[in-house]
């Protein structure tokens, strides 16, 4: 158990920790977001909705941003969580899930994330006031070689990124593709 699980407060001024071996090598955590290749996953939600897939160029993997759909407490200090539709081909990293987008100080609770498909995790621990429309993002091991191209957000090459043209090609994933 980590300190700001035990003591909630303290994520308004330090971020949750990361595992680094799930994440790609990269990956910074700040209060309110996570940043790959200095990539912000908060703006990644902004540019092309959710679910969105950024794949790192530093490491294998992708990271998968969904929002909230539905959350409900079933139990004493248990809750479940409906999240958009995970993309095929990827195996998440449940425990690793997190919340971005805002600063939580709410108590942990035991969770299990369900896709819409009916899939579920293990027991994650997160805060206990996730609510629908919230962000959350998880890493993800590649289970082929063959995930569509058009499911992912790539990061923009340094040519790019230096001229202001933006973070790449980013496509959210669609309803039946």
């Amino acid at each position: 158990m980590t300190l700001t699980a035990i003591l909630p407060t303290l994520r308004a001024s330090i971020p949750d920790p990361l595992d680094k071996a799930l994440w790609p090598a990269t990956t910074l955590a700040t209060l309110t977001d996570v940043v790959i290749d200095d990539v912000s996953m908060c703006h990644l939600v902004e540019l092309s909705g959710t679910p969105a897939v950024y794949r790192s160029r530093t490491s294998p993997g992708v990271v998968v941003v969904m929002r909230v759909l539905d959350a409900a407490t079933t139990g004493h200090r248990t809750r479940s969580l409906s999240v958009d539709p995970m993309i095929e081909g990827v195996t998440p990293m449940w425990s690793e899930l997190r919340l971005i987008g805002r600063v939580s100080t709410a108590r942990v609770e035991a969770t299990a994330v369900c896709e819409v498909s009916g899939s579920r995790s293990g027991l994650v621990m997160l805060p206990a006031d996730i609510s629908p429309g919230d962000i959350v993002v998880v890493p993800c091991a590649v289970d082929g070689e063959d995930l569509p191209r058009h499911r992912f957000s790539e990061p923009a090459d340094s040519a790019v990124a230096t001229s202001g043209g933006g973070l790449g090609s980013m496509h959210p994933v669609s309803e039946g593709e």
